[in-house]
């Protein structure tokens, strides 16, 4: 949630409009159970991401933003600081 709140706020958006995006939906419209494996899709949430920051690169903020995920095989943080916030949300947000 910290990275979709900084790529928001890199992007200009103050405290009221986040507040109005957040509150302007259920959090459970944005779930969808992958049935196979019991964990969430995911897809959902990406298409509210793309609606957000459809095409935007990190590199491009005005306010300068790093997303950061987990390399689940090396045990490693990943740092984007380049390439679609979007894509870099994602990784950020996915549940092994």
């Amino acid at each position: 949630m910290g990275a979709i709140v900084a790529a928001m706020r890199a992007n200009g958006m103050v405290a009221e409009e986040m507040q109005k995006e957040f509150s302007s939906r259920s959090w459970y419209s944005l779930f969808d159970p992958d049935m196979k494996t019991g964990i969430v899709a995911g897809d959902k949430i990406y298409e509210w991401l793309t609606k957000l920051f459809d095409g935007q690169q990190i590199e491009d903020r005005d306010i300068p933003v790093s997303i950061v995920a987990t390399d689940i095989n090396a045990g490693e943080k990943v740092v984007f600081r380049t390439g679609s916030v979007v894509d870099a949300l994602r990784a950020s947000l996915s549940v092994p």
